[in-house]
C-alpha cells in the first residue's frame, strides 16, 4: 500500500485499487474482454467470492483445487507484461489509448513517436481543421503570423486525454502557399481523465494519478501545400492578407 497524498491506495501491479470507494481509479487494461460489467470494478463486484490478483480478472478460490485458474491466470498476466512496440530505430511507437496509458505506467519515462492512427487523429482534429479551412479559404487576417492550436482530441478517438499544442507556419508565393504544422515540446503527464479534460495536461500538480512517469512526444511535423487563395507576398515568401474590396472595388 502506498500512501502518497494521503490517498492510501493499494497496487496490485497493473492498477491502483482504491479501497474507500472499492473501486480501481483507472481502467482494466483488458476490460475489452468484459462488456458485461464496468472497467473499473473489482472482482466482477463479487468481492467476497473472488480476488483481484493484478488488476486485471477474478481470481475464483473456489474453483482453483487443481491449480488450474492459478495456470491461466498466470498466461494472462503474461500476456498483458509491458512489452511495448518499437520502431526501425529501437523508439516505442504509441498508437492508442491503452499503449499511452500502459506506457505511462510501464514505460518508465522513455520518449515515444506517435503512431500513424494517432498522427492521422491529430491532422483531422476540428481545431486543425478550422485553421486550415480559414488558411485555404483565404480569410484569415495573419496568414504569416501562425499561431498555435490547443488541440483536444479527448473525444475523438484518440490516445490522447487533455490537450496539446500543436504551432503553425505558411509561406508562399504567387501560385501556391505550405503552411508547416509542428507538435513539439508536447508530452503525456497524467491519464487523469476528468482533471486532465478540464485543464491543459501540463507538468507539475494538477491530481496525476502516482506511479506512472510521465514522458515525451518526439517531434512529428508534417506540410500541406494548396493553391495560393491570393495573399499578396513578399520577396520572403511572406504572405499578406487578402486585402478586403467594398462593393465598389475599393481596397
Amino acid at each position: 500500500m502506498a500512501d502518497d497524498y494521503g490517498l492510501d491506495w493499494h497496487y496490485y501491479g497493473f492498477r491502483p485499487y482504491d479501497a474507500a470507494i472499492g473501486r480501481f481509479p483507472s481502467i482494466d487494461p483488458i476490460a475489452d474482454n468484459f462488456a458485461f460489467v464496468s472497467g473499473y470494478n473489482y472482482a466482477e463486484n463479487s468481492p467476497i467470492r473472488y480476488i483481484d490478483l493484478w488488476g486485471l480478472q477474478k481470481w475464483d478460490f473456489l474453483h482453483n483445487l487443481d491449480g488450474q485458474q492459478d495456470k491461466r491466470m498466470e498466461k494472462t498476466r503474461a500476456a498483458y507484461e509491458y512489452i511495448p512496440v518499437r520502431n526501425e530505430q529501437g523508439v516505442v511507437i504509441i498508437n492508442n489509448t491503452r499503449e499511452s496509458r500502459t506506457h505511462y505506467f510501464k514505460g518508465k519515462g522513455e520518449d515515444v513517436v506517435l503512431g500513424e492512427d494517432v498522427k492521422e487523429t491529430l491532422r483531422t482534429a476540428d481545431r486543425v481543421n478550422r485553421a486550415r479551412n480559414s488558411l485555404e479559404s483565404g480569410s484569415t487576417l495573419g496568414p504569416a503570423a501562425g499561431g498555435v492550436l490547443t488541440v483536444d482530441v479527448t473525444w475523438e478517438g484518440a490516445f490522447f486525454v487533455g490537450r496539446i499544442g500543436l504551432s503553425y507556419q505558411t509561406t508562399c508565393n504567387d501560385n501556391s502557399c505550405t503552411t508547416t504544422f509542428t507538435l513539439d515540446d508536447n508530452g503525456f503527464v497524467d491519464p487523469n481523465f476528468l482533471v486532465a479534460w478540464w485543464n491543459a495536461d501540463n507538468e507539475g500538480s494538477n491530481a496525476e494519478i502516482m506511479d506512472g512517469i510521465p514522458y515525451d512526444f518526439e517531434p512529428f511535423i508534417w506540410e500541406e501545400t494548396y493553391d495560393n487563395p491570393g495573399y499578396p507576398v513578399d520577396e520572403n515568401g511572406v504572405p499578406s492578407p487578402i486585402p478586403l474590396v467594398d462593393e465598389s472595388g475599393n481596397e
